[in-house]
């Protein structure tokens, strides 16, 4: 995983830092700038215009993630070799953090011919079969989000 981390900042320069990509590479490093026992009890849920918007469990994770707020941002946007995030909003919604947790470690690839007519060449150029995996993960979810604004 840690292979998979530290080439974060090239797919996002490669990717241009669109803001689907960025998001995606946000919502990998969280887990890693946070730590398991945060991470837990809390999922990253948007990333728009450099501010992250983190789901929490309880008004008590809340508090606790603000205080260490500059601290998560340096980690994040070191993970990432570039300063994506600049603000973290906290909300308390304890019911997707569950529903995250239940389905993490599962993999469903939504819109796959959509997916797979924009992204074939650019899989096809990544040697590693888990980093394709990973990248090929992070589309499907950023095309299904995609669709569901545009379907609101």
């Amino acid at each position: 995983m840690e292979e998979l981390l530290s080439l974060l900042p090239i797919i996002l320069q490669r990717a241009g830092y669109r803001e689907e990509v960025c998001e995606q590479a946000a919502f990998a490093a969280w887990d890693r700038a946070v730590g398991e026992a945060i991470a837990m009890n809390c999922v990253p849920f948007r990333l728009h215009d450099k501010r992250l918007i983190v789901l929490t469990a309880s008004p008590i994770w809340k508090a606790q993630l603000q205080k260490m707020t500059s601290e998560i941002i340096f980690k994040i946007d070191r993970l990432l070799g570039a300063p994506l995030v600049t603000y973290i909003e906290y909300r308390v919604d304890p019911k997707p953090v569950a529903a995250h947790h239940q389905r993490r470690g599962e993999v469903r690839f939504e819109h796959l011919e959509e997916m797979v007519q924009q992204l074939t060449s650019d899989a096809e150029k990544i040697a590693d079969p888990e980093l394709r995996r990973v990248f090929l993960c992070a589309a499907s979810k950023s095309l299904a989000r995609k669709k569901l604004n545009d379907e609101r």
